[in-house]
């Protein structure tokens, strides 16, 4: 289960990235009709958000040091490692930048992407863990 939520991660990290930077590149270059310096800022904040990316799916890598495997079947801790981890990292930037748009569309794309591939992760753990049930109880 570790491993598959570690790859989770990962595929969440780069469809992240690339879905933050393609954000950033068309509003500016929409915003700028033009102009290169508004179009070096698009460049800018897409490499800056890179950071912001990696810092939200290093947060997240404390649900791999869980010591119970049915912690990721509790409520609680779905809500928690879903939720919170994309929300502090965007509180955290916002205290120290104070850049709104900068800060949310990443936290936005990453909760997304993450919650999506998190779902079909739960599914299939939960119906391996039902048949172990089953099968124990046989």
């Amino acid at each position: 289960m570790k491993k598959k939520l570690l790859l989770n991660l990962f595929f969440t990290l780069l469809a992240s990235l690339s879905l933050t930077a393609l954000t950033f590149y068309v509003y500016y270059n929409m915003k700028a009709k033009g102009f290169e310096e508004a179009q070096a800022m698009g460049i800018l904040f897409t490499v800056l958000t890179v950071f912001q990316n990696l810092a939200t799916a290093l947060a997240s890598l404390t649900i791999l040091f869980q010591i119970d495997d049915s912690n990721y079947t509790d409520k609680k801790t779905k809500v928690l490692y879903l939720v919170g981890c994309p929300l502090f990292v965007m509180g955290v930037f916002l205290f120290f930048n104070g850049m709104s748009l900068a800060c949310v569309v990443p936290a936005i794309w990453f909760g997304l992407l993450h919650t999506l591939l998190y779902k079909r992760l739960y599914s299939t753990f939960a119906e391996t863990r039902k048949a172990q049930e089953t099968t124990s109880q046989n």
